[in-house]
Order: C-alpha cells, then sequence, then structure tokens
C-alpha cells in the first residue's frame, strides 16, 4: 500500500514539473539570480549547490518584500550554509525528500504570515525522506512560488496586508469610492482607504475639500 501511494505521489509531483515550463517564472528567479534562463533542462539531476541556491533567493526575496522577513528559521539555516560553505559539497546529489523539506519551510513561514500557498505533494509524510535524486524540474516546481506576490496579482503581499490585512480582496474594487481601483491607487503610491488621497494624471494627489455630493 505504502509503494502504491508513494508511486502515486511522485507520480503527480513529477507530472508537474513536467508542466511547469508552460507558465511564466516567478520574477524574484531573475532579479535574485537564481535561474537565468528557462532553456535549462529540466531532467538534469539538481545537486546540493542549486537546491540552496533556489532557497537563499527565496529567503532574500522574502526579506525585502515580506513584514518580518524570512524568519528566524530560515535566516538561520541560510546563515549556518554561509558559516560552513567550505565544508559542503555543493556537488552532491540533492534527493526528493531534502527538496520538499526545503520547500515545506517555505510554505510554513509563508502561512504562518497569513499568506496561503500549496502543500508539496501530499499531507502523508510517510514519503517525506524519499532518497530518490531530484531533478531541476521538480525544485522549479517546488520554488515556483510568488513569494512577494503569492496570488500573482501584480501587487506586494506585504502592501496588501498592511492595507487590508488580507490577501483576498479584488483589487479591481474601490474601497474609498474615489473613481479609481485599490490597484490604481497601489501604482499611484495613494491610499485607497481616503477618498481625499486619489490618483490624477500627473500622479499622486491630495485632493482639496469640495463639495461633492458622497
Amino acid at each position: 500500500m505504502r509503494s502504491l501511494r508513494f508511486q502515486l505521489t511522485l507520480g503527480a509531483f513529477l507530472l508537474a514539473a513536467l508542466t511547469l515550463h508552460l507558465f511564466a517564472p516567478p520574477a524574484w528567479w531573475a532579479t535574485r539570480n537564481v535561474l537565468t534562463t528557462d532553456s535549462a533542462d529540466d531532467y538534469a539531476v539538481l545537486n546540493q549547490g542549486q537546491l540552496k541556491n533556489f532557497m537563499r533567493g527565496a529567503i532574500e526575496e522574502m526579506n525585502a518584500s515580506l513584514p518580518g522577513g524570512a524568519g528566524t528559521e530560515l535566516n538561520g539555516l541560510l546563515a549556518t550554509w554561509r558559516t560552513d560553505a567550505s565544508d559542503a559539497d555543493d556537488f552532491a546529489i540533492a534527493n526528493q525528500g531534502q527538496l520538499k523539506a526545503m520547500g515545506g519551510m517555505l510554505r510554513a513561514r509563508l502561512n504562518s504570515l497569513g499568506i496561503p500557498s500549496a502543500a508539496i505533494g501530499t499531507a502523508d509524510t510517510q514519503d517525506d525522506e524519499h532518497y530518490s535524486p531530484a531533478n531541476l524540474g521538480q525544485a522549479k516546481h517546488v520554488f515556483n512560488l510568488g513569494v512577494g506576490d503569492s496570488d500573482l496579482d501584480g501587487v506586494p503581499d506585504s502592501w496588501e496586508m498592511a492595507t487590508f490585512g488580507r490577501l483576498t480582496r479584488d483589487l479591481s474594487n474601490d474601497a474609498d469610492s474615489d473613481g479609481f481601483s485599490d490597484a490604481e491607487e497601489y501604482a499611484a503610491q495613494t491610499d485607497p482607504l481616503n477618498w481625499l488621497s486619489r490618483p490624477t494624471e500627473s500622479g499622486a494627489h491630495l485632493a482639496l475639500y469640495t463639495h461633492i455630493i458622497r
């Protein structure tokens, strides 16, 4: 039973990895120098150095874009890797259990901040320590996270959380009824909760009081 369950889980994991190329990669892959081209061989075996580089990029992006950053655990892990860099064999093969564990740590941090992220594989933990080699396609699947924009709506999670306290708001709505959507107010750097603060053709503008029937 366990063997069949694992085969089904692994099959789903591989299928997700093989179909990833149909989707645009997260912007932080490029800005954090994680992956500079999408032409890499997704079947190539993932090594420890590549796995660490994915994690480094994700942690740095979290620190730059999330309230509270990546947190103590993830930053501590990164600090340990940097301290012990001379002793590490970054060319050693990374296995699927290690890849799943790293992805799980990132998702746990996002979830702790109220930012939902899909789990990797299944809830069953019996296959978490699988020692089969991971490949680059699987790593792309695991790290296909909109770290700074998890809902991929073009607006940073940090701004949405600070402004509305949640990520589920439809930003095409107009919270302060000033004629501009919340997304337009973000782009203009005006306050979507204050109708006196609104975009203009020349940029942000704090409206003067006028007798407007509302």
